[in-house]
Parts: C-alpha cells; sequence; structure tokens
C-alpha cells in the first residue's frame, strides 16, 4: 500500500509516519504543498491520500487540492483524509470538496488509525 501525505510540516509528516507504522508494510510517500501533492498524486497512484488543509503558500490549500483530485478522472477514486486544526468550517470546505473522511488535529492515534485502516480496505 502506498500513502501520500501532504503536509507543509515536516514535523506532522514524521508523526503521522511513526502513527501508521502498526499498520504494516506502507511506501510513504510526502510532499510539502497543495501542487506539489496533486502531482505526485497523478504520478505516483497511491492508495490513500492525508491531506493537510491549512497548507501555507504556494497554493492550493489542502481543499483546493482535494478539488482538484477529486474533478480528476485520473485521481477522483483515491480516498483522501482531510487532516486539521482548522475546526468545522475547515472539515465543512473538505467535506465539500469531496473528502472522504477528516482526523482533527490534535490526532488521537486510534481515529487515524482506524480511519486510514477503513479507507484502506475499502480501496484494497
Amino acid at each position: 500500500m502506498r500513502i501520500l501525505i501532504v503536509d507543509d510540516d515536516v514535523n506532522n509528516i514524521e508523526l503521522i509516519k511513526s502513527y501508521l507504522a502498526p499498520l504494516g508494510l506502507i511506501d510513504f510517500v510526502s510532499s510539502h504543498s497543495g501542487a506539489d501533492g496533486v502531482e505526485m498524486a497523478r504520478s505516483q497512484a497511491p492508495d490513500l491520500i492525508l491531506m493537510d488543509l491549512l497548507l501555507r503558500a504556494p497554493m492550493p490549500f489542502g481543499w483546493d487540492a482535494i478539488q482538484i483530485l477529486k474533478d480528476d478522472p485520473k485521481t477522483r477514486h483515491i480516498p483522501i483524509v482531510a487532516i486539521t486544526a482548522g475546526g468545522p468550517s475547515a472539515i465543512q470546505k473538505a467535506l465539500q470538496a469531496g473528502c472522504d473522511a477528516y482526523v482533527e488535529r490534535p490526532f488521537r492515534i486510534n481515529d487515524l488509525l482506524s480511519t486510514v485502516q477503513k479507507l484502506l480496505s475499502m480501496a484494497g
């Protein structure tokens, strides 16, 4: 399984990897911007995307990147988990953009694990 993590904070990427390590053999790829995340999703064909919603510049923000990916026939089938500390308005934007699930920061490890497991099993 391949998971693409799109987050502008390297520490968050490493934290997510450490939380998901118990799931077994996962190939992690990561990006630090929405634009690169979209391109990596197209080129790497991940089984799941974990998308930070509050990405700093360069654009697009996470919810914009989700919309781009869900509008693209090559990537619309990839489940996307929105990750945010932005509260209800950010979550609402992500759901409207088409994300499949969301996990709020600070993470509860069990919430992250169960969400990822559920979506990977459905994609599998």
